[in-house]
């Protein structure tokens, strides 16, 4: 994964300033101007660059039982593509992103599997995607306005 997909340069702004979408506007934006946010895995992948903190669904399923090894979060999505996946992410793997994108929340181009009209949000403060309160669980809402990243296809 490139870091450049993740510059202050690929922030959607409008005059200067961070545009703040909901989730359904932000895929619609990305798809008039050729492109998709970030999946909850290449934000994994960008705040943990050596993946020594993303365990693999199936990996678990063998040595824990399916269970979430302790100190990981489980993160189930269906990208927009349809694509499903799960993955878990060791919590002191978090990194948090600085400049611009350390600022904001990010919509990630995936919604909740099996928790309809909510979708997943890169916290870029703290480089993580957890949802551990309630005010964090209903940051992932749809309807909640979050920045975004754009990613151009090729």
């Amino acid at each position: 994964m490139e870091k450049a997909l993740f510059g202050d340069d690929n922030i959607v702004k409008e005059n200067g300033n961070v545009c703040l979408m909901t989730y359904e506007d932000a895929v619609g934006y990305c798809k008039e101007h050729g492109g998709r946010m970030p999946t909850p895995r290449e934000f994994a992948e960008f705040v943990n660059p050596k993946g020594d903190g993303i365990l693999e669904s199936e990996y678990v399923d063998k040595v824990f039982g399916g269970k979430t090894p302790e100190g990981f979060l489980k993160v189930e999505c269906q990208n927009e593509d349809g694509k499903v996946e799960t993955f878990y992410f060791a919590k002191a793997m978090f990194r948090p992103m600085t400049g611009e994108l350390g600022k904001h929340a990010y919509w990630a181009w995936s919604r909740v599997v099996g928790y309809p009209g909510y979708a997943h949000v890169f916290y870029g403060a703290t480089g993580s995607g957890g949802a551990d309160t309630q005010e964090e669980v209903d940051n992932h809402r749809f309807d909640k306005p979050h920045a975004v990243i754009l990613i151009k296809e090729s």
